[in-house]
């Protein structure tokens, strides 16, 4: 590592390129955790909830209507909004049968407009376009139920990307790594989750998905140590400077696998003391891209396809297998960054906070115009 730049397996990479595609490496490293991906397939189940609510024939029906029928509807759709909100504790305010038409209408703007103008396709017209109130309000209170619901997932799924991009940004600025660094880590990866448990596992717990059998909670801090201590004896492979010229092609690959290796068997041994309550595998992969990065070695991601035989190896202890998956990921990656060396310039990079948003059908059509230029420009 320079000042001036960084050397990563012999290539030495300018710092703002660096910096900007590491940027690029964490948004799809943040997609690699299962449970971040759950959060996003909420956030896309309440809104293909909501899209199977709406109608745009009852928005071309309410067109037709006359002025004085129009706002028939409106007083309606708005009394019903304010209704449901009231009852479903998202309006603190009171509500009650002597409020004028205006009062609603009016809370509904500064509240609620956006959803009024969705609750417009959920309405019900009888046979003859007369307005159906009793199956519209069913719609309404389901609409609304959906929306806030939606809300809520969205916070939460930006909250845990963004919460996951910043533990990987303080891990980066750590020399050494102690048991209360990886407690620290681990805090930042769940510190917008409301039942978050700060430090080791009070209760034991399981991997997810799996009967694998985990450290007993009382024998966490003296394993953790213990992993510490064997990890920085590096685990007794004998690891060797990989960066010789001197080196055959074969000789560095030897020598640069040892410490994919010496990876694996600090990952694994680490996820199966599960050491938290949660964020055991975030955290976990985040030790691992650090330590590679420290070593001037590209990072590694785990894609949904890896999954299994990712997990299989964590089950079986089998280092092996799990260092040739990190070594093939890595060397991907390394590539990757190379063939981006010139155009550089052409790269955009973003804070953690863009990247864990969550954006809207315009603004991520205008996205993926913009990386399909960019995907455009790089093969030329």
């Amino acid at each position: 590592m320079f000042k001036k730049g960084v050397v990563i397996e012999g290539s030495f990479f300018e710092k703002r390129l660096f910096n900007i595609l590491l940027m690029k490496f964490k948004e799809s490293f943040s997609h690699g955790s299962l449970t971040i991906e759950k959060a996003f397939t909420d956030y896309n189940d309440c809104c293909a909830k909501i899209n199977s609510l709406l109608n745009e024939e009852s928005l071309n029906i309410y067109r037709t209507k006359t002025g004085l029928e129009k706002l028939d509807i409106d007083n309606n759709i708005n009394t019903m909004l304010v209704f449901f909100a009231h009852k479903l504790g998202y309006f603190s305010g009171p509500f009650d049968t002597s409020m004028t038409k205006g009062q609603i209408a009016e809370i509904v703007r500064n509240d609620f407009f956006e959803l009024r103008n969705d609750s417009l396709k959920t309405i019900v017209f009888n046979d003859d376009k007369s307005f159906n109130g009793i199956e519209t309000a069913k719609n309404i209170c389901e609409l609304f139920s959906a929306y806030f619901e939606k809300e809520n997932s969205k916070k939460i799924a930006q909250n845990m990307k963004k919460d996951h991009l910043d533990a990987f940004d303080y891990a980066m600025t750590l020399q050494d790594i102690t048991a209360k660094d990886i407690i620290d880590i681990n805090a930042i990866i769940v510190q917008s989750d409301p039942d978050k448990e700060i430090g080791f596992k009070k209760t034991n717990n399981t991997i997810i998905g799996t009967n694998m059998k985990v450290t007993d909670k009382k024998m966490v801090p003296s394993e953790i140590q213990r992993l510490l201590a064997d990890y920085e004896d590096d685990f007794g492979l004998g690891l060797e400077d990989f960066n010789d010229n001197t080196l055959s092609d074969e000789e560095r690959d030897k020598r640069l696998f040892k410490f994919f290796l010496r990876e694996a068997i600090f990952h694994i041994r680490f996820e199966r003391i599960h050491p938290f309550k949660d964020g055991n595998g975030r955290c976990g992969r985040i030790l691992m891209n650090k330590h590679l990065l420290d070593e001037g070695i590209a990072p590694v991601l785990f894609t949904k396809a890896d999954g299994d035989k990712y997990r299989e190896c964590i089950k079986n202890y089998d280092y092996n297998t799990l260092a040739h998956m990190m070594f093939s990921s890595s060397s991907q990656c390394f590539s990757n960054w190379c063939s981006w060396k010139k155009p550089y310039h052409l790269l955009f990079s973003n804070s953690n906070e863009e990247l864990s948003k969550i954006y809207d059908n315009n603004e991520e059509e205008k996205n993926t115009n913009k990386v399909l230029s960019l995907k455009n420009t790089l093969s030329l």
